[in-house]
């Protein structure tokens, strides 16, 4: 049976064409970018800095402020500290009173615990409505 390719080419043909073609471009780009890299100066390239440029000194005026710099972050970091052992210690006085607060909630827990028990109602007591409550804070 004959062929029913009506194409003047083989697509067979036609896509290993195109691969070669590929190949050969990519080959030639590889090339040139070796080329261009064997053109490039060592120095140029960054690969091994000029040890004469890495030791010359600095302007002074960038000393200075190097200088400067190093001297505030010093300072920074100085209060930084301070503020964080100020810090530690409200964080302690708090722990103090708030375990002083537990200790209270629960000896009034305790010591109301008993009256309750005695069918005493808190609400209709005549001792409660005649003492008021005194602030303690003030003294």
């Amino acid at each position: 049976m004959p062929s029913q390719n009506t194409l003047p080419f083989d697509p067979r043909l036609m896509l290993l064409a195109g691969l070669a073609l590929l190949a050969a471009v990519l080959v030639r780009r590889t090339y040139r970018r070796i080329r261009r890299r064997a053109e490039i100066p060592e120095s140029a390239s960054g690969a091994e800095p000029d040890r004469a440029a890495a030791s010359t000194p600095a302007p002074p005026e960038w000393t200075r402020w190097h200088v400067a710099m190093h001297e505030t972050a010093r300072d920074a970091m100085g209060e930084l500290d301070s503020k964080m052992r100020a810090l530690q210690c409200l964080i302690a006085q708090a722990d103090h009173h708030a375990s002083r607060l537990d200790e209270a909630v629960r000896r009034a827990s305790t010591l109301a615990r008993p009256t309750e028990s005695n069918g005493a109602n808190p609400s209709t007591s005549s001792s409660v409505e005649s003492n008021p409550p005194t602030d303690h804070r003030s003294a």
